[in-house]
């Protein structure tokens, strides 16, 4: 709460803030800070936005050992604003990690998916940085995926 204070007193009225959820591994330092119940708290308590990282979200299901889907939906998406894309490690039987490998196939029907059920979505975000032919390429097929998925004036998702 202090923090989010702070940040409205120096950031112009017109700048929302967010939060975005983090991976859990398992030490005591991640309990909290990534339980759906938590983060709503945090978000509806101070009126700010939630900037949803699908990788940690898988994350963190993984590593929780609960379904991916009961854990997006224990968050607070009517105030999501933001999606960070790229694809994680989620080895069977092991510890995930957010690698940020470029988005395969399924993250982005994922992306798909909340963009039609959320359509306050304003920003998005693919976080590849090993390779920027792979990253544009990831860019424009996203581009494309949405394109043709919505009809959007010509300056979204440009």
């Amino acid at each position: 709460e202090q923090n989010i204070e702070w940040l409205r007193k120096v950031l112009d009225d017109r700048v929302g803030i967010g939060l975005e959820n983090n991976n859990y591994y398992p030490t005591k330092a991640y309990d909290i800070v990534t339980d759906g119940g938590f983060i709503s708290n945090i978000v509806y308590q101070n009126d700010i936005y939630l900037l949803l990282d699908i990788a940690h979200a898988m994350v963190t299901s993984h590593n929780k050992l609960i379904p991916y889907l009961d854990y997006v939906n224990s968050l607070p998406l009517d105030n999501l604003l933001q999606l960070h894309i790229c694809q994680p490690t989620l080895p069977k039987g092991g510890m995930a990690y957010d690698s940020h490998n470029a988005p395969n196939h399924n993250m982005i029907e994922e992306v798909i998916r909340l963009v039609d059920m959320y359509p306050q979505i304003q920003y998005l975000t693919i976080e590849y940085y090993k390779d920027k032919d792979l990253l544009i390429k990831s860019l424009k097929d996203l581009k494309d995926k949405l394109s043709s998925c919505f009809e959007y004036p010509d300056n979204v998702y440009r």
